[in-house]
């Protein structure tokens, strides 16, 4: 017969590293929420019910489990019946319609490499079919993202891998994630396009803006250079050189103001407007 205090003993040490992981997992991933808002790949809505999901979910599944020593022991000092999938049933509905809930694509890998759940946006960005299944690696093409799913499976340890799809049309960031099996793997998958794409409209602006500069100011400094050598002594020739780099310092005036005019609205598209408009019909 097994001691109780032992028991209790365990259940405690049990309790408080599914404590842990709880606040682990459940902080980690409202952070990744947060940042997902912050960087507008979802909105308000789907921010708080990813939240709640997340909060409900993990609060369910640390609740609801037991540890499998615990078992052990009451089954052997007969206070319990033999261990039953009825604890496995309840973790894979929770993992389930935790997947499902989420605002952005999910999945998880089982130890054989078929996905044994996804959620709509999943399918739709994979092109799934209705039942579940598929082998992993007939639809994952990317190379770094299988080596990263695969990295995860041998070694338990997290990846972050960023991928394209769409002939390198679409940009994505997959979290990729242990699952509750050995080998069995979670996928997130953040999409990045808008951000890529702005960071290339970026640079693509600052290399115009570079050469419309340099434009005007090459000419400034070519006529000071011809005023101070060749035509240092054609006073008459003098105005129209005045003229034309007068209109070239305009020229780059504009192009400044128009930085400055920029970089203006891009520190304020965040900031919430504090200006008080009487909505009253007159």
């Amino acid at each position: 017969m097994s001691d109780p205090s032992a028991l209790e003993k365990l259940e405690q040490d049990y309790r408080r590293r599914r404590a842990r992981d709880y606040i682990r997992l459940t902080l980690g991933t409202l952070a990744l929420l947060a940042i997902l808002y912050f960087t507008n790949a979802i909105g308000l809505v789907e921010a708080i019910t990813g939240a709640i999901v997340v909060v409900s979910g993990t609060l369910a599944l640390y609740t609801a489990t037991t540890s499998p020593q615990l078992q052990t022991h009451k089954y052997a000092a007969g206070t319990d019946s033999a261990p039953t999938a009825i604890d496995e049933k309840i973790l894979m509905e929770t993992i389930h319609q935790f997947i499902i809930a989420m605002p952005f694509p999910a999945l998880l890998v089982s130890p054989d490499q078929r996905i044994e759940i996804a959620n709509d946006p999943a399918v739709d960005i994979f092109s799934l079919s209705a039942s579940s299944g598929q082998l992993l690696p007939t639809i994952l093409r990317n190379p770094n993202l299988r080596s990263g799913v695969e990295r995860t499976r041998e070694t338990g340890s997290g990846e972050i891998v960023e991928f394209t799809l769409g002939g390198a049309l679409e940009t994505w960031l997959a979290h990729i994630r242990p699952g509750p099996e050995p080998k069995s793997v979670f996928i997130l998958l953040e999409d990045l396009t808008a951000v890529r794409r702005a960071e290339e409209a970026r640079a693509d602006f600052l290399a115009n803006a570079s050469h419309e500069l340099r434009t005007p100011l090459t000419a400034i400094a070519g006529f000071i250079e011809t005023m101070q050598g060749p035509a240092k002594d054609d006073k008459d020739a003098w105005d129209g050189f005045l003229t034309i780099m007068h209109n070239q310092a305009e020229r780059m005036k504009r192009l400044i103001a128009d930085l400055l005019s920029l970089s203006r609205i891009e520190f304020s598209e965040h900031t919430p407007p504090s200006t008080v408009i009487d909505m009253r019909m007159r």
